[in-house]
């Protein structure tokens, strides 16, 4: 990918998608967040990213919706996804 790509994040967990947000951007990526899903299927129709970051668990839509979302529209069709989790394992 080069290093000038618009990748959008979608993660609720605030600490969580401003690390990804802050390490892409070092990197030379733009780089743009929302922590809300229905936020991120309007960045994604308005600014077409090269590739999206999406949480699997979110509260009002969650990953895979966002997805069917995003490929029954022919805009935001065809752009990569990338599931991200922080699923925590229960301590023992």
């Amino acid at each position: 990918m080069k290093q000038d790509a618009a990748i959008l994040v979608i993660e609720d967990e605030e600490i969580l998608r401003d690390i990804i947000l802050n390490v892409l951007q070092e990197k030379g990526y733009q780089a743009i967040g929302t922590g809300d899903s229905r936020r991120g299927l309007l960045l994604a129709k308005e600014f077409v990213p090269d590739l999206i970051l999406c949480d699997i668990r979110m509260p009002k839509l969650d990953g895979y919706e966002v997805l069917k979302a995003l490929r029954q529209d022919a805009k935001t069709r065809t752009i990569p996804l990338i599931f991200i989790s922080a699923e925590k394992k229960p301590k023992r």
